[in-house]
């Protein structure tokens, strides 16, 4: 299994980081780890390393045909690739408790990273977990408009 050189572009290491995890091929993933990696996610707590790999592995347990589309990606520095993209897939094993479903979802995320050494050392992801629970049936749909 090779690695990424220290010259590669932040851009090329965060989407090996995301064929690799569509691949399921979570050593691929974990090789691709900076010792000193860190993963913040929407709800602000750091993870380590194995931390990051594990949520890999239940959301692409959770929806084994998950497809990911990078709708934007930008590159502010050669350090940092910021990627917008689009998921899509079926509820088909278990997701943070909930059983499948069977349902199909559709989001938006946004997933930054900052490599160092050519090896993601920093990545912070910005997903609406609530839309997903909500598309999976687990937390109810807002309501429109309002009630009297």
């Amino acid at each position: 299994m090779s690695t990424p050189t220290p010259t590669s572009t932040a851009a090329a290491i965060h989407q090996d980081m995301f064929d690799a995890a569509m691949r399921h091929d979570y050593e691929r993933l974990r090789a691709l780890m900076h010792p000193d990696y860190v993963f913040t996610g929407s709800d602000g707590v750091e993870r380590s390393a194995d931390d990051s790999v594990a949520i890999a592995e239940g959301y692409t347990s959770a929806f084994p045909d998950a497809s990911l589309e990078v709708m934007h990606s930008w590159t502010p520095t050669p350090q940092v690739s910021v990627f917008e993209l689009r998921v899509r897939g079926t509820h088909q094993g278990e997701f943070n408790g909930l059983q499948p479903t069977g349902r199909r979802i559709e989001m938006v995320f946004c997933n930054v990273v900052e490599v160092s050494e050519g090896k993601l050392y920093r990545e912070r992801e910005y997903i609406d977990v609530q839309s997903l629970m909500q598309q999976l049936g687990a937390v109810p749909e807002p309501r429109s408009g309002t009630e009297t």
